[in-house]
């Protein structure tokens, strides 16, 4: 009965040191690490191949004690070295296997990256944009209007909101091509446009544009379709209300300066018609004295004499009178073509600034966004619902229960 009873005693628990060894392992891969990875990774990587060397090694080492000597007991002892090798190897190979398969690098912090990663609606950790996200989103930033605002204030008696509205949001699931193309549906149901699709095995990237009026129904359908444990996001939203008052200012001062011309054009055919006016009136006389003294009919040498005079001045007056009425002319039409030129360039400026505050309507009248699809596994998933150390937690006080229920058994 002792001998049983000291048996029992050397008995060693194996249930509570395998809890252990799980807390240890969930340890470290819950400890995040500055440079990328958990503390595990680099050392696990480091320690497979020493560990698969000497498996082999025992392999080797336990099939030659088995054959090489005729002591039963040490023919055991090869068999439990060779067992155990076999067995070491396969847990190896298993543990290396898991962590190629499963593991994702933890985000890297960096208060320079556009990649931050960034807390939202979400209970889990927020990890980088894959590099096809982070490019997608340079290519569908938001331009300025019209141009860059950098400082200016906008008094507080206009409280009017010109909101342009980007949506980004990272989703974990399993199943990351059937995500995607929920997406486009749920996009393209709220009369929204798909702008870039990817899609692979592990990840994924949906960009898109929906109507602002429709946006907040749509985000309700969006965010339903994966657990809020699996889900970030981020909503960044920009009153375009400087870049609004800068375009109505260019339109007034346009606007201002095109009616100037316009009047400037009026004053100039108004001054043109006047002096026309004058001149054909002094060619007219000038004609109907000129036809009067034709029509006279004298004899009287000296009113014939006067005659003649007189029409030779009428000639040199109408000559005169034709050179100031075409030099009239000519003035008159550079100075009607430099301001016709003046008036065209101002409308367009004004098509511009209208197309610009068109422009800004537009995009105010829209949401851009885009979605990053990543595949979880099922660590990653259990460490959402038990975040930080709760999972190691558990492990170490299952090995408590289990080796002090062992030794009440045993007692």
């Amino acid at each position: 009965m002792e001998q049983i009873q000291g048996d029992r005693s050397r008995k060693i628990p194996w249930v509570s040191i395998v809890f252990l060894i799980l807390a240890l392992l969930s340890l470290i891969f819950s400890s995040p690490s500055y440079s990328g990875y958990s503390p595990a990774y680099t050392l696990i990587s480091f320690l497979v191949p020493i560990l698969l060397l000497i498996a082999v090694a025992g392999f080797f080492f336990g099939l030659f004690r088995f054959f090489a000597s005729a002591d039963q007991k040490v023919k055991n002892t090869g068999v439990h070295i060779l067992l155990w090798s076999l067995g070491g190897f396969v847990a190896v190979i298993g543990l290396w296997f898991l962590l190629e398969t499963s593991y994702r690098p933890m985000p890297v912090y960096s208060v320079a990256s556009p990649g931050m990663p960034t807390q939202g609606v979400g209970q889990g950790t927020a990890y980088y944009e894959s590099d096809m996200a982070k490019s997608a989103s340079s290519m569908i930033a938001p331009p300025y209007y019209p141009y860059p605002y950098g400082g200016e204030e906008v008094p507080v008696t206009d409280t009017r909101e010109f909101l342009k509205r980007d949506y980004h949001a990272t989703m974990r699931t399993r199943e990351v091509p059937e995500l995607a193309r929920r997406i486009e549906t749920t996009v393209r149901g709220f009369g929204g446009r798909i702008d870039q699709v990817e899609s692979s095995s592990k990840s994924g990237y949906v960009g898109f544009v929906v109507p602002a009026s429709k946006f907040e129904d749509f985000r309700t359908e969006l965010e339903s379709l994966v657990n809020r444990r699996f889900i970030t996001v981020n909503i960044s939203s920009q009153n375009l209300l400087p870049q609004k008052q800068n375009i109505e200012e260019q339109q007034k001062s346009v606007e201002e300066s095109l009616a100037e011309l316009r009047s400037e054009r009026k004053k100039i055919v108004s001054a043109h018609t006047s002096v026309i006016s004058v001149i054909q009136s002094k060619i007219d006389a000038n004609a109907r004295e000129q036809s009067a003294l034709r029509s006279e009919i004298t004899n009287d040498p000296n009113r014939q004499s006067q005659i003649s005079s007189r029409l030779n001045v009428l000639a040199y007056e109408k000559a005169n009178l034709d050179t100031d009425l075409a030099n009239e002319n000519s003035v008159y039409s550079n100075k009607i073509n430099s301001i016709d030129a003046q008036i065209k360039n101002m409308e367009t400026i004004l098509t511009a600034v209208k197309d610009q505050d068109q422009d800004l309507l537009d995009t105010v009248a829209t949401v851009k966004g885009n979605i990053s699809i990543q595949w979880i596994s099922l660590w990653e998933i259990m460490h959402l619902y038990l975040p930080g150390f709760w999972i190691p937690a558990i492990l170490i006080i299952a090995a408590l229960i289990s080796y002090f229920w062992e030794r009440r058994r045993l007692v």
